[in-house]
Formats: structure tokens, C-alpha cells, sequence
């Protein structure tokens, strides 16, 4: 075997114990601390990253509030782009609407309160409060003895075509 023989193998196994030794370590690091990471993020509330100019900060509810609205944007549009979900994320999701929508309770009437469950949700992650009603009367009843921020309703409920009007005169 000749000098440059034996740099070569030389390199090619420093190569492969490079390759190999940073996937060994973070399979060591996940498996034994998976369970303190996973509890560190399930508890992070806000999350920062600073670096070549650059800088970027969300909340945790923040950024659930944001996963449920793209959800809901491509959604309600049928497969909306993915750049139309991030500006109706990008415009909705912001300090001032989170600090504003905390604590609020709607009332949400639709008789098939299953067709907009990703709306909810995306207002939900916001912490806005909701109470469901499946008809006019059980929402009459709702406004009767409890005080609401907003009342959400669908326009048609059987048996009546006009119940989101009916429901706006009372």
C-alpha cells in the first residue's frame, strides 16, 4: 500500500465516522432526553430566532391560531393557494386581534355546526369562547341569559329559508 493509498483511506474513513457520528448523537439525544424535550416544547409559549439581520418571534397561540386559520382559508376556498392561506393568516394573526379576541364569547348558530368546525378552531387558538346553538329559538333562548361578543348565523335553518334574519328582527 503506498502513502497515497493510505491518505486516502485515511480520509475516506475519517469521512464516514464524520457522517456517521452527528447522527448518532442526536438519536442520543432524542432518546434520552425525548421526554424533557417533548415536555420543553409542549410548554414553550413563545418562540424567537435571531440571526444574519433577521428576527422573528410567535407565540405559541400565535402560531396555533395561525395553523387553524390556513386550515380553514384553504378550506372554505376549495384548496386555496398557499400564499392566498398565509395572507389571510398574515392579516388576522397579529398581537393587537389575539389581545382583543382573549376572552371573547360568540354565539354560533348553524344547524350543522360540523360544516365550519375548522373556523372554530382557528378562533378558538385566538381564545375566543363559544356557545352553539342549533336552531333560532335555542340561540333566543342563549341571548336571554347570557351576554355574547358576537353572534355568528347561518341564513338558512329548517324549516325556516330566512332564519338569519328572523333571528337579526328579534
Amino acid at each position: 500500500m503506498t502513502v497515497d493509498e493510505l491518505i486516502k483511506l485515511l480520509d475516506a474513513i475519517t469521512r464516514l465516522i464524520h457522517v456517521l457520528i452527528w447522527p448518532g448523537i442526536f438519536l442520543f439525544i432524542l432518546l434520552r432526553f425525548g421526554s424533557v424535550l417533548r415536555d420543553f416544547f409542549a410548554n414553550l409559549s413563545e418562540f424567537s430566532l435571531k440571526g444574519a439581520g433577521f428576527e422573528a418571534s410567535m407565540k405559541r397561540k400565535q402560531a396555533e391560531a395561525a395553523a387553524a386559520l390556513a386550515v380553514a382559508a384553504s378550506r372554505s376556498t376549495g384548496g386555496a393557494t398557499p400564499e392566498g392561506a398565509a395572507n389571510v393568516v398574515a392579516e388576522a394573526v397579529t398581537p393587537q386581534a389575539i389581545k382583543q379576541a382573549e376572552k371573547s364569547t360568540v354565539l354560533w348558530v348553524d344547524d350543522r355546526p360540523d360544516n365550519n368546525i375548522y373556523e372554530r378552531q382557528a378562533l378558538r387558538a385566538l381564545g375566543i369562547n363559544f356557545v352553539l346553538a342549533l336552531s333560532t329559538e335555542e340561540a333566543l333562548e342563549h341571548i336571554r341569559t347570557q351576554r355574547f361578543d358576537a353572534i355568528i348565523s347561518d341564513m338558512g335553518r329548517p324549516p325556516d329559508a330566512q332564519a338569519g334574519y328572523t333571528l337579526l328582527a328579534k
